[in-house]
Formats: C-alpha cells, sequence, structure tokens
C-alpha cells in the first residue's frame, strides 16, 4: 500500500483514457502525454492500461507501505527515495516503510509515476481517469492511500528499460504539427499567413482542458457558426483572435470555429510546453 503524505501542486490519476462516450458530453480525459504514460507501462512490464498518476509542476511525497517496484518518466523531475535520488525511466525497488519524493520539474510539464503491477482505483465508464462529475474526485487527496496490485516480497535488484521516444524537447522554440481544421476554409488567406507565420506565446491558462496562447489583435474574426462536435488537439480561435487548443478534459462541442487539428504527437508534446514558451504551428497539406 501508499500513502500520498503530500499531493504535489496537482496529481491525478490517468490510463489511455474514457472511450466511447462522447456522445454522452463526456470527455476522453486520459494521460495527457501518453508517449511518456506508455512508456512508464512498458519500463514495468504493465499492461498497456495500467494506470498511473499524473503529475504536474511539482510532486507529491509517498510514504511507500509496502515492498514495491516504480518508476517515472515524461518531464524531467527530482526523485528522491530515502534521501538518495533516484533515476528517471528506471524500474526502482523501493523497501517497505520508504519514503518516495518527487520534487520539481526541471524541464517540461508532466512526469508520471507508475507502479509494477499497477494500483487500486476507481473504474468509471472503463477508465480510470480522474474527472470532476465522473469519478468521486478529480485529483489525488492528501492522506489517500492505494493498494498496490502485485506483491514484491521476493524481488531482489532493480533494472533499467530505456524509453523508445521522449516528447520533452530541449529547444526554445516549440514547433506543433498540424492539419486543417473542420472550419480552414472559412479564412481567408491571409488569415492564414498571419496564423503560420506568427510565433506565439503559451499563456498562464494552461490545464487539462485546454492550453491558451497570446495572441494579437490580427487574428480576430467575424465568422459564427453553430456548435458542433470537437475533437482533443482542434485549434479554436474566439472572434477578438483567441487561440485555444483543446486538450483531453474538453469539452465536447463548441462554438468556436475549428482552424487547426493537432497530430497526436503534438498533443503529447503540447502537454510538455509551460506557460512562457514560444510555439509555432507548422502546417501539414
Amino acid at each position: 500500500m501508499i500513502r500520498f503524505k503530500e499531493t504535489g501542486f496537482y496529481t491525478s490519476i490517468q490510463d489511455r483514457g474514457r472511450f466511447g462516450f462522447r456522445h454522452l458530453g463526456v470527455p476522453v480525459a486520459g494521460a495527457l502525454d501518453q508517449v511518456s504514460y506508455q512508456n512508464s507501462n512498458l519500463i514495468l512490464g504493465n499492461k498497456s492500461n495500467t494506470a498511473a498518476f499524473e503529475i504536474t509542476m511539482l510532486g507529491p511525497t509517498i510514504e511507500v507501505l509496502k515492498r514495491c517496484c516504480f518508476c517515472v518518466t515524461g518531464a524531467d523531475i527530482e526523485i528522491d527515495l530515502n534521501g538518495e535520488s533516484v533515476p528517471m525511466n528506471t524500474a526502482v525497488t523501493a523497501e517497505k516503510d520508504s519514503l518516495l519524493k518527487i520534487g520539481r520539474v526541471k524541464n517540461g510539464l508532466r512526469a508520471y509515476l507508475n507502479f509494477k503491477g499497477g494500483f487500486s482505483s476507481e473504474i468509471k465508464l472503463n477508465s480510470a481517469s480522474q474527472f470532476s462529475g465522473i469519478t468521486k474526485e478529480n485529483r489525488v487527496s492528501p492522506l489517500s492511500t492505494y493498494e498496490l496490485n502485485e506483491d514484491f516480497s521476493n524481488l531482489i535488484s532493480e533494472y533499467k528499460s530505456n524509453t523508445l521516444v521522449s516528447t520533452v524537447e530541449q529547444s526554445e522554440l516549440k514547433q506543433l504539427e498540424v492539419y486543417k481544421g473542420v472550419d480552414f476554409r472559412l479564412f481567408p488567406k491571409e488569415f492564414i499567413e498571419t496564423l503560420t507565420k506568427t510565433e506565439f506565446m503559451i499563456g498562464s491558462s494552461v490545464d487539462r482542458m485546454a492550453c491558451q496562447l497570446d495572441t494579437k489583435s490580427e487574428l480576430a474574426h467575424t465568422i459564427d457558426r453553430l456548435s458542433s462536435p470537437t475533437y482533443v488537439g482542434a485549434v479554436q480561435c474566439t472572434p477578438s483572435g483567441k487561440l485555444l487548443i483543446l486538450m483531453r478534459d474538453s469539452q465536447t462541442t463548441g462554438g468556436y470555429p475549428r482552424l487547426l487539428q493537432c497530430t497526436k504527437h503534438s498533443v503529447n508534446r503540447l502537454a510538455q510546453i509551460r506557460p512562457n514558451q514560444r510555439l509555432k504551428f507548422v502546417l501539414n497539406d
């Protein structure tokens, strides 16, 4: 069993997501950086949909009450086990009554803490992903406990496994590959040229629902349309020219034009871009 002594800035349980319910207004949810999340399961030899803890900016302090094996993937983050630093992307053995501290993110935005065999969690609509209105809580609470699903009384040593890919970039300017959105044709050529040539700054409003970009008035428009289905990774443009990139907890319908559509890889990369960092859209024909 593990117990959260401190929860960090924002720690929640996430898996691949909740599918087949968008027509009922239920967001897909799930890990924002699916690549880093899947890497954690690959390292530990877990089933591909084993839930993990998604950590944003600052990690939790956890009391390990049972011998276990864990790993941390995603954003470069400090990991301390009983006062000693341990590496990322590595399966590490934690003895009973150990103290695991996940510190601040040094590069990127979100990290994933996973355990060999997984842990007990609330399952709603075929998913463990926490989301307000679907699960009892939308994040991990202080002093909450979780039973580990696998016995490691005979586990002797730690082992290492390299991740296949990383979504955490070192470059200052992030480039996001996008396709033409459903409403792309409604915008004039000059508008599109401005959009693709501009370097945007990630605004302070970055969460699991959407990523807001700081924009200029050149993107203001008068295009009006009825509310329609939206998609994870859709780039919407408000009449004032504000750009919103929808993330995995976003609403299932919306009235703002769907100008661009991020690729799956771009959505994963976007999950690791911090506020005040710059990005540029790369339009695929």
